[in-house]
């Protein structure tokens, strides 16, 4: 691709997600020297090391990996003192490298006040959609502000992120929205008649019974509550949510179990917990739902089902409105709104229930089209040649 810098990417995370999946791809796009740096220990060390990319930690201070969005301006500032021996370590191995890839925003902070000891560019992968509602204030002021002086490219990830992100005052220059990519290949060799296919299908249903997904980490924002109550609304349905709690909201968990037990839906809604196999399992659904309860910046999930060739139903809200055009490769309901969902349910098991569905072939063209990992990494190996 005749890209020749030296690239570090970044993240604060040890644990998979969206953001990392993106970086992996773009690591693996890198055709010299790149390496990932992760802030803690977890699960994502070996899945890198998986993929055949070179992978190290550098263990932040427990007082750092604890700060939250939802903290103050002032609680941030405290930490500086606690910050300065890690930010030197950071700089010493950031010079090793001509371009920083942040794939989150304590990595962008960090690098920020490392970069008058390195004087590397800088590209910042914000994968939030930065509001009133979800961010402190204070701390909006503080990444956007930071973000003029020391981001060389702020990537976002739907027009609606850039959207809010030019509401609270962000730059306006080398802004770039690329879209977070999916590997059509892992997609493209489904088949929903396949027996593997069928096997997944049949640990939960009978041939008779629709199976009805919802795929993502177990929090409160993603809504796994109103998936729920929608669930109890449907009579001849089964409900699977493939996902684990993580970062201490194992007690979201819990309330999930008591409501399931309040609508009797011990029978007719299975947790799955963490798979590897997702889009044999995306294939296996026959209906697949997105709940979050507040705008997402993206939404992963959708263009994944769309791939899998399942009809999706999903929130209208953010990135997902950009996603979804109603009605025409899948449906959109007001959040939160558990009625409104079940009643798109029963639409979706009455009208789109064969594999040649016009919808599903639609949004299926749709996806491969804007959202596959090819396309993210021609954007992406444009702003480096930038650089």
């Amino acid at each position: 691709m005749g890209i020749k810098q030296r690239i570090l990417f970044l993240t604060h995370v040890g644990e998979m997600g969206g953001a990392e999946a993106k970086m992996i791809s773009l690591a693996k796009s890198v055709e010299i020297t790149k390496h990932v740096c992760l802030f803690q220990h977890g699960s994502l060390e070996q899945k890198i090391r998986g993929e055949k990319l070179e992978v190290s930690v550098l263990e932040m201070p427990k007082a750092v990996s604890s700060f939250k969005r939802e903290d103050g301006i002032l609680s941030a500032l405290k930490l500086i003192p606690l910050m300065m021996g890690y930010i030197r370590r950071l700089a010493k191995l950031s010079k090793k490298y001509d371009v920083i890839v942040c794939m989150s925003q304590k990595s962008f902070v960090l690098s920020s006040f490392a970069k008058p000891l390195t004087r590397r560019p800088i590209i910042w992968f914000m994968n939030d959609l930065l509001s009133p509602d979800d961010f402190n204030k204070h701390l909006i002021k503080f990444l956007t502000l930071l973000s003029k002086f020391t981001a060389n490219y702020v990537v976002l990830n739907s027009a609606s992120s850039k959207e809010a992100w030019l509401r609270v005052g962000g730059k306006k220059k080398n802004v770039e929205i690329i879209y977070s990519g999916i590997d059509l290949q892992k997609f493209e060799n489904l088949d929903k008649a396949d027996e593997s296919i069928s096997a997944i299908k049949a640990r939960y249903v009978d041939d008779k019974t629709p199976l009805i997904g919802m795929f993502g980490r177990i929090t409160p924002w993603k809504g796994q509550h109103v998936f729920i109550e929608a669930m109890a609304q449907l009579d001849n349905a089964h409900g699977l949510i493939v996902g684990e709690a993580q970062f201490g909201e194992e007690e979201y968990k819990k309330e999930l179990e008591q409501l399931i037990e309040k609508y009797g839906l011990q029978d007719r809604v299975t947790f799955a917990g963490h798979i590897e196999e997702i889009p044999q399992f995306m294939a296996a659904c026959d209906l697949i739902t997105h709940c979050s309860t507040s705008a997402e910046p993206f939404g992963r999930v959708i263009v994944e089902a769309k791939l899998a060739r399942t009809p999706v139903i999903a929130t209208k809200a953010g990135g997902a409105q950009e996603i979804i055009r109603h009605g025409e490769t899948g449906y959109l309901y007001p959040a939160g709104d558990a009625d409104k969902l079940a009643e798109l349910m029963q639409v979706c098991l009455r009208k789109h229930n064969q594999p040649d569905d016009v919808m599903v072939k639609a949004a299926y063209k749709r996806a491969k089209e804007n959202y596959t990992s090819a396309i993210m990494v021609e954007r992406f190996q444009e702003i480096l040649k930038g650089l």
